[in-house]
C-alpha cells in the first residue's frame, strides 16, 4: 500500500489524521498519532502489513463508532519506551476460540 492509497482510504472515511491514527491502535500525544499518519501518507514512514489491512478492512467495511467522534477512546494508554511523548501501537488482545462440538456429557443416573 502507497501513502496516497493510505491517504484515500482516510478520505473516503471522513477521518481525520488522529481519529485515523486512534482507529488503526496508535497511542500517545495528539501530535505524535498526527505524524504517524502524515509521514505515512507522504511516504517517510513504513506503512506496516498490519495497518495495511486495518485500512483495507476499515475501508470496505467502516470503522467502528468509537473512532468516528474526535480520535478519542476508552483504550488505556500505551507506555513509551523512553517516557516520551512517541506514540505506542497498541491492538487489543485477541478473543479466545469458542469452542467446537457438542457440549460434555454429564452422567445419568441410573434408576433405583
Amino acid at each position: 500500500m502507497t501513502g496516497p492509497e493510505l491517504r484515500s482510504i482516510r478520505d473516503a472515511l471522513g477521518l481525520s489524521q488522529e481519529a485515523f491514527g486512534r482507529a488503526l491502535g496508535y497511542e500517545g500525544s495528539r501530535a505524535g498519532v498526527i505524524n504517524q499518519i502524515s509521514d505515512m501518507e507522504h511516504g517517510s514512514r513504513t506503512i506496516t502489513r498490519m495497518v495495511e489491512r486495518l485500512a483495507e478492512m476499515y475501508g470496505r467495511h467502516g470503522v467502528p463508532a468509537v473512532y468516528q467522534g474526535n480520535g478519542e477512546t476508552r483504550c488505556e494508554r500505551a507506555s513509551t519506551s523512553r517516557g516520551g511523548s512517541n506514540p505506542t501501537l497498541h491492538l487489543p488482545s485477541p478473543t479466545p476460540p469458542i469452542p467446537s462440538g457438542p457440549p460434555p456429557r454429564t452422567p445419568r443416573r441410573r434408576p433405583q
